[in-house]
């Protein structure tokens, strides 16, 4: 029986030894967070223009005729948080913001995320972005793939440069370009 518990004990030890390197490895990369604020920039970036952008998009969506539009968001960041942030804020904040459905969203808001601006695959594993399906194309971010695939359904060259700066709209139902359109933020 002491066998037993020699191993058990070392278990346990092993175990507490992991978990205490693990510990100290999360106390080393808060203190880097909290010495080094432009780890985050990113992320306060985000947070900061989503909400502007987010009226925009669906005020341009909706002189284009799209009362509740299919939007597809690109983003390049390690994690879903700008795509959390635009699917907060579309969603109506008064009545008379709700879609004449009910539904308290005013958008269908897809999201393809990369690691890095020269990721190829998105983090949730798409390598092909079906861009057709949807109304409203916003890149929030510039990736390499995803230009390489806006240039499919753009056809003006003076759109794409600068994807991040503009917002890409199907004009009707049946097109198979989009039209872009600045994404200037709207006042207030």
């Amino acid at each position: 029986m002491s066998r037993y518990r020699r191993a058990l004990s070392g278990l346990f030890a092993a175990g507490a030894i992991v978990l205490f390197i693990y510990q100290l490895k999360a106390i080393n990369d808060s203190l880097f967070r909290i010495g080094h604020p432009y780890a985050d920039a990113g992320a306060v970036r985000y947070i900061t223009t989503i909400p502007s952008d987010v009226e925009t998009i669906l005020s341009i969506a909706r002189k284009h005729g799209h009362v509740k539009p299919r939007v597809l968001m690109g983003v390049v960041y390690w994690e879903q948080l700008p795509w959390l942030i635009a699917l907060h804020y579309g969603y109506a904040q008064s009545r008379e913001q709700m879609p004449s459905e009910g539904d308290v969203s005013r958008w269908t808001l897809r999201r393809v995320r990369y690691e890095t601006p020269k990721s190829t695959t998105s983090a949730n594993g798409v390598s092909y972005i079906k861009f057709q399906d949807h109304d409203v194309i916003w890149l929030k971010d510039h990736n390499a793939q995803m230009a390489r695939q806006l240039d499919t359904v753009v056809d003006d060259p003076a759109c794409r440069s600068g994807p991040a700066d503009h917002i890409y709209i199907r004009p009707e139902p049946t097109a198979r370009y989009f039209i872009c359109v600045p994404l200037v933020p709207a006042p207030g």
